[in-house]
C-alpha cells in the first residue's frame, strides 16, 4: 500500500486520526506495539465473593490489571507510568469520562499557560467526536463545563439521588450534574451498556468507546488503511534537510527489523512515549533528538494531582438491597476550593457509587469477621469520590533519554502541593455535606491520574514549543505530533475528549492543501 500518513499509536488520538483519515480518503498506516484485545477477554470480570485484588483501592481486578505493561521508563522521583501496549492503548480500561475544556482553559485562565488555539477552534471537532463515540450528559449552560452533543445518561441510583439532593442545596457544589461518559445508553443499540457498574474493568459488550471495537471494524478492510500490530517503534530517521525519511521498527510477530516510509508521520504514542521516540532518534545532525532544536522535548511533563475519598452513607446502609448500578460514576461536580485568602483552585469531583465489582475491595479492608452480605451492604452504601486538580507546568518535570536509558524526573511543584492541600481540606467537607462518614483519603502520586501531558507542547513561536497550532513540528515539515504531549496546560478536567478533538482537527488539516504541502515522497513498508 502506498502510505501517505504513518500514525504511531492507536489510543485516544491515534485511533480517531486513523478513522478520520481513512474516511477522508487519505492512505494511512497505523503502527502499534500490541494487538487487539477482544471484548471477550473481559467476559469473566464479574466480581466474586472471594476475589482479591493487589491494591486495596484499585478498581481494576487482576485480569484487567494484567493488561498493564511493565513501565519501560525508570522513575527517579516516584512517577508511576501506567501503560497498555495494545491496540487502543489505555482506552481498553478507561472510565469513558469525556469533557470539553472551557474557553478559560485555552486562554490561560486560572493561571495556566495559554494555548495557540481557542475553544472555538476545537468546538466543531468536539461535536464531531461526541456524535461519533456517543457521550452522555445534560445541558447545564455552565461555561466552566461546556455543553456538548449528548445522548441521554442513565438515571442516578438511590445513593446518587441522595448525594445529588444534598449537594444541590449547597451553593459551592450546586453545579453537580450527570457525568459525561463515552458509553452507549440508547435502547435501540445492540451494544447498550449492561450496567455492571465499573467501566475500568474493561467492557465485554462494546458499550464504552474504544477504537479497536468501535471504529477499527469500519476501516479495517478499506483499501486505503492498514493496521500493523505488534510492532515497536525504535526511532525516526531524518535527512539533512530536516525531512523525516523513515520509521525504524521491530516487528515482534516476524522477529524482524522493519523500515516504514511515508509522506507524513504523526506521533500519537502518548506524552511519555512520544518524547522517548523523539529523544531516542538523536544522531549526528540532531544530537539532542528530533523536533528538539529548543531543548523542550520531554520537558513540562504534567499529570493531575488527585485524592480519592471513600465514605459510608449510614442512612442507606439498611435500605432495600440495591440492584441497579448503571455505569458506576453517574455524578460530576465542578467546583472551586480556596488555597489561601487571595486565591483558589478549580477542581472536579467524579463520584462513584458502590457496586458489586467493588465488594472485593471493601472486603479486603474490613475486619475478617464481617460476613459477605454485610460487606456488600457497606459497599453499596458507600461512595468513592475522586477529586482532580489542575496540574502545574515546570520544565524540570521531564522525560530523558541518556545513553539509551529512559528516565522520568518528576516532583510536585509548590503550586501542585498547594492544590493537593486544598483538595485534602475540601474532600471531607464535601463528604459531610452529603451526610457521609469518611472512611479514608488516598492521595494519588505523580502519574496516578494517567492524564499525561505537556512534553511536546504546541505554541505560536518556535522558541516556546515543539509544534505549531496545526501540530506540525517546527523543525521537520512532514512530522506531526498529536496526543497529550502537545497540551500547553492541563486543567482539572479529563483530557481524552480534547485529545480526540485535536486528532479530528489534525485529520482535517492533513487532508487540506496546506496539510498536503508537508508531503515528502511516497512511502511503503520494508523488512530488513
Amino acid at each position: 500500500m502506498d502510505v501517505d500518513v504513518c500514525i504511531v499509536g492507536t489510543g485516544a488520538a491515534g485511533g480517531m486520526l486513523a478513522y478520520r483519515l481513512a474516511k477522508l480518503g487519505i492512505s494511512a498506516l497505523s503502527v502499534d506495539a500490541g494487538d487487539v484485545v477482544p471484548n471477550s477477554y473481559f467476559d469473566t470480570h464479574e466480581a466474586s465473593n472471594t476475589q482479591e485484588v493487589p491494591d486495596p483501592f484499585n478498581p481494576f481486578n487482576p485480569r484487567a490489571s494484567a493488561l498493564f505493561a511493565e513501565a519501560p521508563v525508570s522513575p527517579v522521583d516516584g512517577f508511576t507510568q501506567h501503560q497498555i501496549l495494545k491496540v487502543g492503548g489505555l482506552q481498553n480500561l478507561w472510565g469513558g469520562v469525556s469533557l470539553r475544556f472551557s474557553a478559560h482553559d485555552f486562554s490561560g485562565g486560572h493561571g495556566a499557560r495559554a494555548w495557540p488555539i481557542g475553544y472555538d477552534d476545537l468546538a466543531p471537532h468536539y461535536a464531531a467526536v461526541e456524535e461519533l463515540i456517543g457521550v452522555t450528559g445534560l445541558k447545564e449552560a455552565n461555561p466552566e463545563l461546556p455543553d456538548g452533543s449528548f445522548i441521554e445518561p442513565f438515571p442516578p441510583t438511590r445513593l446518587d439521588r441522595h448525594i445529588q439532593g444534598k449537594l444541590t442545596r449547597e451553593p459551592r457544589w450546586s453545579g453537580i450534574t450527570a457525568n459525561r461518559k463515552a458509553v452507549e445508553t440508547r435502547r435501540a443499540k445492540p451494544n447498550r451498556c449492561r450496567q455492571c457498574g465499573m467501566c475500568q474493568n474493561g467492557c465485554p459488550s462494546d458499550s464504552i468507546y474504544k477504537f479497536s471495537s468501535r471504529l477499527l471494524p469500519e476501516i479495517a478492510n478499506a483499501s486505503n488503511y492498514r493496521l500493523q500490530p505488534n510492532t515497536t517503534v525504535r526511532s525516526l530517521a531524518c535527512g539533512r534537510d530536516g525531512t523525516i525519511t523513515a520509521l525504524r521498527c521491530f516487528d515482534k510477530t516476524r522477529q524482524a527489523e522493519v523500515t516504514i516510509t511515508a509522506r507524513r508521520y504523526v506521533l500519537c504514542a502518548g506524552a511519555i512515549e512520544t518524547a522517548i521516540i523523539l529523544l531516542g532518534s538523536a544522531g549526528a545532525e540532531y544530537p539532542r533528538g528530533l523536533a528538539n532544536g529548543n531543548g523542550l522535548v520531554g520537558r513540562h511533563l504534567m499529570d493531575n494531582p488527585n485524592i480519592v475519598f471513600v465514605a459510608l452513607h449510614p442512612g442507606l446502609l439498611f435500605s432495600a438491597r440495591e440492584t441497579y448500578f448503571g455505569y458506576g460514576n453517574h455524578l460530576l461536580v465542578p467546583a472551586k476550593a480556596p488555597i489561601d485568602p487571595e486565591s483558589s483552585t478549580r477542581y472536579l469531583a467524579d463520584i462513584y457509587h458502590g457496586n458489586p465489582q467493588l465488594v472485593p475491595l471493601f472486603r479486603r479492608n474490613l475486619p475478617k469477621f464481617i460476613p459477605f452480605r454485610l460487606a456488600e451492604r457497606i459497599t453499596f452504601a458507600s461512595s468513592l469520590t475522586l477529586l482532580f486538580g489542575p496540574a502545574d507546568s515546570h520544565a524540570d518535570n521531564r522525560v530523558e533519554v541518556r545513553g539509551g536509558q529512559k528516565r522520568i524526573f518528576y516532583s510536585w511543584t509548590k503550586r501542585d502541593r498547594a492544590v493537593i492541600e486544598a483538595l485534602a481540606a475540601e474532600g471531607p467537607q464535601l463528604v459531610r455535606a452529603t451526610g457521609g462518614m469518611l472512611l479514608g483519603a488516598y492521595p494519588g502520586g505523580p502519574g496516578d491520574s494517567i492524564h499525561y501531558a505537556g512534553t511536546c507542547r504546541m505554541s505560536s513561536a518556535p522558541a516556546d514549543g515543539v509544534v505549531d497550532s496545526n501540530l506540525r513540528s517546527f523543525d521537520h515539515r512532514n512530522l506531526f505530533i498529536c496526543d497529550g504531549s502537545v497540551m500547553p496546560s492541563l486543567p482539572e478536567k479529563h483530557s481524552a475528549l480534547t485529545i480526540m478533538a485535536l486528532a479530528s482537527r489534525l485529520a482535517t488539516y492533513l487532508a487540506s492543501p496546506a496539510g498536503r504541502a508537508a508531503e515528502a515522497t511516497a512511502g511503503h513498508v520494508q523488512c530488513n
